[in-house]
């Protein structure tokens, strides 16, 4: 945790984070902010955590491992944080300790114990792949009759292709709303639940376009009812072998086994 400098909060404790700079990856920001506020050097090893609110603002967050630097004291203080120390991240062992610049952190922290205590069942963080955009690109799966699991797909010139829809600032009702105007469009109007994000593209590199792609994991309840064929030109396909293993273990929920969305447009997820 690191006590914060800035006059609107100064004295409280949050978790290190900041604004992505100009140019800059995801990866290569969450460094900078830990080092900046902390004084440790930090190497990112998965994604934990995507929050949206459609009209303002994208936060990531991930978790990873200390690999050296040491933890800023009083001593060091500077316009970033006042210092940096270890403190207890069980909630209420926690906020006995320190007073929280805002306790959005919590559910945050919580998220990061389900996965560091789970043996971290999933890495990965942001692959570097621009986007004019900012899209969703959607991982649809369920279960057959038979217990088999089928994603969508859609034939074409490539070979198959997943669900996308563009996500803007703009787009009234969040995720949720694009989640389900894309499934619509694929001709299914049923429930389904977004699972979590299985994976980020990004680039932010000068010379790059600065949009981002997320590939939302969405399960339906078999048997998942979906026209197939005519004019939607979608099907059902098995999901085997070694894809089909990585996708029920993103389909865990204790541990974890994919990245958490919270849609704070639509309060969804």
């Amino acid at each position: 945790m690191v006590q914060e400098a800035k006059a609107s909060c100064r004295g409280k404790w949050y978790l290190p984070a900041g604004r992505m700079e100009r140019n800059e990856s995801i990866v290569d920001a969450v460094k900078r902010e830990v080092k900046e506020e902390s004084g440790l050097d930090f190497e990112p090893e998965a994604l934990l955590c995507i929050e949206c609110h459609a009209h303002s603002w994208v936060r990531f967050t991930l978790g990873g491992r200390i690999v050296g630097g040491a933890l800023k004291t009083v001593a060091e203080a500077d316009r970033e944080s006042l210092q940096a120390q270890w403190q207890p991240a069980e909630k209420t062992k926690l906020l006995h300790s320190v007073e929280l610049r805002a306790h959005d952190v919590l559910k945050l922290i919580s998220i990061a114990r389900r996965w560091y205590g789970g043996g971290k069942p999933y890495r990965g963080t942001p692959v570097a792949v621009g986007h004019v955009s900012c899209s969703l690109r959607l991982v649809v799966v369920r279960e057959s009759s038979t217990g088999c699991l089928e994603g969508l797909v859609r034939g074409g010139e490539g070979g198959p292709r997943l669900p996308v829809s563009l996500f803007t600032h703009y787009h009234e009702g969040g995720i949720q709303a694009a989640v389900t105007k894309t499934l619509k469009g694929c001709g299914y109007e049923g429930e389904f639940r977004v699972v979590g994000v299985v994976h980020v593209e990004h680039v932010g590199k000068a010379g790059w376009r600065d949009g981002f792609c997320l590939s939302l994991l969405v399960r339906l309840p078999p048997p998942g009812e979906l026209e197939v064929g005519g004019a939607t030109r979608w099907r059902w396909e098995k999901v085997e072998g070694e894809c089909g293993e990585r996708v029920r273990a993103a389909l865990n929920e204790d541990p974890p086994g994919c990245a958490t969305l919270i849609d704070l447009t639509s309060r969804h997820f």
